[in-house]
């Protein structure tokens, strides 16, 4: 038992004493504390005046998602070229229509906000209401906010899905993927002569579900049509992990004078003959940004893994 503390015990004496009629004057007790003042509720992170990109015209939107199961690491969906997302701008209803692999397309509710308290929100995690129906989905889809410290673009923006569900018999199936979109680049407004640097980051992930970061150079001759580069993907496992994956140089790059899309491949280090590619297209005016999906495999301590990402970014 925790001992009294010592002022505490000889308070009680003293009262007990008088309480006795022992002939001691009685020592009054002292006056109590005043209660601590309640702890301030901490300030909630504020709304963004807008959770994405606006536009009254399509986006481009690019993506790739795949489902694995978390117990063993195994991929029972891989990513694939023939994934499509799609994403759209209400303005008279300020909604955001999206289509993801795998899930009913439907309307963007936000659920949340990401960042700082008492600072503008730098995200929202946000739930698809389907358009037809009253089937609920789990999934949740979070949502950069374009001009945030995480999404320094004006014309591009990006985000991720997440949902888990189980299988036949009882394993859970994690389903997740990346995306990126952006008022696109017009055909007359591409530039046709000069140069110019791209900047961009990467965000995917792995087949056995661990995470991609990392950046990625781009150069465009604009009047000759040629492209090159690389990208520099880092592996993480969100906490503590992070390996170094190596230079994925261009190669079998396309892209042509004026056009606003480009495609290529990568020269994969340790795996010379490995199958790999990348999209992308141009968004802003005069090409001001790029966005781009991709996939490729990975060597690490002589164990081959896959990956699937996106690269967003500007003119440096």
């Amino acid at each position: 038992m925790r001992p009294l503390p010592i002022a505490f015990a000889l308070t009680v004496s003293a009262t007990c004493m008088a309480l006795g009629g022992g002939g001691v004057a009685s020592t009054p007790a002292p006056s109590q504390a005043p209660a601590p003042s309640p702890t301030p509720s901490p300030e909630p992170v504020l709304p963004p005046d807008q959770i994405g990109l606006m536009s009254s015209e399509p986006f481009n939107a690019l993506g790739l998602g795949h489902e694995y199961k978390p117990a063993d690491g195994t991929e029972t969906t891989a990513a694939s070229a023939a994934q499509s997302v799609e994403i759209s701008y209400d303005d008279a209803e300020g909604t955001y229509q999206i289509s993801l692999p795998g899930f009913q397309p439907g309307t963007l509710v936000t659920q949340d906000y990401n960042g700082s308290a008492g600072q503008t929100a730098t995200s929202t995690w946000n739930s698809i209401e389907p358009k037809s129906g009253n089937t609920a989905q789990s999934v949740r889809v979070t949502l950069q906010v374009p001009g945030s410290n995480f999404s320094p673009y004006t014309y591009t923006s990006f985000g991720s899905w997440y949902d888990e569900t189980t299988d036949s018999q009882g394993f859970t199936i994690r389903r997740e993927g990346v995306y990126a979109y952006g008022i696109p680049t017009g055909p007359s407004d591409m530039p046709l002569s000069g140069s110019a640097n791209y900047g961009a980051v990467l965000l995917g992930n792995t087949s056995d579900g661990n995470y991609v970061g990392g950046s990625a150079s781009l150069q465009f001759d604009f009047g000759n049509g040629i492209l090159t580069g690389s990208m520099h993907p880092l592996l993480s496992d969100g906490w503590d992990l992070s390996i170094d994956l190596g230079t994925y140089s261009f190669r079998d790059t396309t892209f042509a004078k004026g056009s606003t899309t480009f495609a290529g491949s990568f020269d994969v280090p340790g795996l010379p003959d490995a199958s790999s590619w990348f999209e992308g297209a141009f968004n802003g005016p005069q090409a001001a940004e790029i966005m781009a999906r991709w996939q490729a495999p990975y060597l690490r301590e002589g164990n081959q893994g896959a990956m699937f990402g996106i690269m967003v970014g500007r003119k440096q």
